[in-house]
């Protein structure tokens, strides 16, 4: 039996969680994953296998400069993390024994190391933090 619309109505109903929660924005995202692939399926005449495969290969492209500029991002750190380590216990060691001018100013060696070498921590999670909800809608989905 094949069935032309596997989806039909997924992310327009509502569906209660346990102690009556609803969620809306789970639903709404598998919604649209749903009806994207559905829209593909249709206009495009592949099978579904086709039509997964397919989504998926677009997403991963798409997703792909931000993979790219993430392990970019961590290779540089990891090259520097030597130094920044250092300057980390400079900081620390500051800190401890109660010269905060000492360590601020150790902070701002850090920050200016990190500048000039054009890192920054945060720029590793970028990667995850903007395909976990990609990922999820198609899970789910």
């Amino acid at each position: 039996v094949h069935c032309s619309r596997p989806f039909e109505g997924v992310g327009s109903q509502r569906r209660g969680v346990a102690g009556g929660a609803d969620p809306v924005a789970v639903t709404q995202a598998v919604g649209l994953v749903a009806q994207g692939l559905q829209v593909l399926h249709d206009t495009s005449g592949l099978p579904w296998w086709a039509t997964i495969v397919a989504t998926t290969f677009a997403v991963r492209s798409l997703l792909a400069p931000i993979n790219v500029s993430m392990m970019k991002a961590g290779a540089k750190l990891s090259v520097l993390q030597p130094t920044m380590k250092k300057l980390q216990a400079e900081i620390q060691q500051h800190a401890n024994a109660g010269d905060l001018d000492g360590a601020k100013q150790k902070q701002r060696v850090l920050y200016a190391f990190m500048r000039q070498h054009n890192v920054n921590p945060i720029k590793s999670l970028l990667g995850p933090i903007t395909q976990i909800p990609v990922f999820l809608g198609f899970f789910v989905g």
